[in-house]
Parts: structure tokens; sequence; C-alpha cells
């Protein structure tokens, strides 16, 4: 998430502001945007200017207490997981974990059933929201994981084994040839000092409560807003842009904020 906080992230901003004539933007990030965001605003403090209000939905950019199986089975072996992807080029290869995925998930036998919701590891909850089922069943475990480039996919999972949100690791030579450091550096979210709300559920294991409440406090003091806390425990982290009740939850408090 380097290059497409540094790269990306302001190209989208600058575009934005251009065709719409306007100074400033409001921004909403969910989930991976959190992080995007931030690596914008800590490696290019300028575009701070340019945002009037931030929304964190669900933020990710501290992990020390995450809980979903899913993403910690492989940052236990990220060091593994990192040299043999490294040799994989470009694109995460998603299309065998959709077929792999496909076929565990439809075959409706008890331990199947678990398999399944271990590897999504509760990060959409259809008990919450039963209709939602059929729309969203495999969304989690394919869609979700399009589009994702290998060196994106071993970053995060060494910001969640090392509980640091820092630039790529390459290891030592190349770091210093690229940092002048052994280690990559943190990224310093003091100069995020963009005004934000920021919204979080005792249910989601992704990004639980001690975690977002550790990166509200790590954010500039301009940047500590409003808190909204959702103490429901069947609202986990996808329900917050796919059930049906996250408009009552987060969003009316997030519009709330930004009509202010």
């Amino acid at each position: 998430h380097d290059e497409i906080g540094y790269y990306d992230v302001p190209a989208f901003i600058d575009y934005i502001l251009e065709v719409t004539g306007r100074r400033r933007l409001k921004y909403v990030g969910f989930s991976y945007g959190t992080q995007l965001i931030c690596v914008t605003l800590a490696s290019r403090p300028e575009y701070n200017q340019k945002l009037r209000k931030i929304a964190y939905l669900a933020p990710t950019v501290v992990t020390g207490h995450c809980k979903s199986l899913s993403y910690m089975y492989p940052a236990m072996l990220s060091g593994l997981t990192g040299d043999i992807l490294a040799r994989t080029p470009g694109q995460f290869p998603v299309e065998k974990w959709q077929l792999f995925a496909q076929r565990i998930c439809d075959d409706k036998s008890q331990k199947s059933q678990q398999v399944c919701s271990t590897l999504s590891g509760k990060l959409v909850n259809f008990a919450a929201d039963p209709a939602y089922e059929n729309r969203v069943k495999y969304r989690n475990l394919m869609v979700g994981r399009q589009g994702m480039s290998v060196r994106m996919f071993v970053h995060f999972y060494q910001q969640l084994r090392k509980n640091k949100f820092a630039h790529y690791d390459y290891g030592v030579t190349e770091n210093r040839s690229r940092y002048g450091t052994k280690k990559p550096p943190l990224y310093n979210l003091k100069k995020v000092s963009v005004p934000s709300i920021t919204i979080f559920s005792d249910g989601d294991e992704l990004a639980p409560p001690e975690d977002a409440l550790i990166f509200y406090k790590s954010l500039g003091k301009t940047a500590q807003g409003p808190l909204v806390r959702i103490k429901e425990t069947t609202f986990v982290h996808e329900d917050m842009c796919m059930n049906r009740t996250a408009r009552k939850l987060a969003y009316e408090p997030l519009v709330r904020y930004f009509s202010l």
C-alpha cells in the first residue's frame, strides 16, 4: 500500500477536485481504505489541506488485537508466505482460491460449513441479516481478494505479524538502499490532521475495538473527532458495508457528522 497511498490516492483526490472545482473533499474509507488514506496523509502531509473530513469505517491501520483466523494463520507464516509469493509475479492468483472456496462453501455438510466459516474468519455474519446471504455468500472469499498484487498481500501480513504500520519490508540489504535503515520506517500518524469520525464494532475480529481506539489515539489531535462504537457483537467486519442495519448503526452517524 506504499505506492497506492503515495501515488494513486493523491491522483484520485486531485482529479476529483479538478473536475468538481472544489477546494476540499470528504473521504470515506472502509477497512483497507483506511490504511491507504493514512499512508497518503502521513507520507504527503500537504494532502491534509485537500480533505475536509474523513470517515474511518472498521479501521485496520492498527492490528495488534486482530483475531480473524483467515488473516492470522497466514500472518503467522508470513516469512515463508512472503518467500513463496515473492517468486509469484504480478497479481495474487485468486482463481484457484475461488474454486476451492466455492466447493467448500457449496457443500452443506457440517464439517464443510465449519471450514467455510473459518476461511471467512467471521468477516460476514449472515445470521444478523439472513436476507443478504445469497447476494454476498462468496464475496469475502472471492471478490474481496480479486485485483490484489502479490506485494500488497505480503505487506498486509507483514503488518499483522509485526503489529507495525510501516513501509514494505524488503529485507536488510534493500531496506538500507531504499530507506537508509535496516528496518522499514513507520508511518507517523501524528501527521494526519484531517478532522474525522471513527466507526467500529464490538463484533469485528479483524478490526476490534482495542485496535480502533489505539488507532484513534495515534492520530493528530485535530483528527480525533467523534467515536462511534457499535456494541452489537453480531455486527462483524463486512457488515459495515453490506448489512442493511449498517444504515442506522454506521451511515446515519457518518452523514450527520459530514453535514456539520
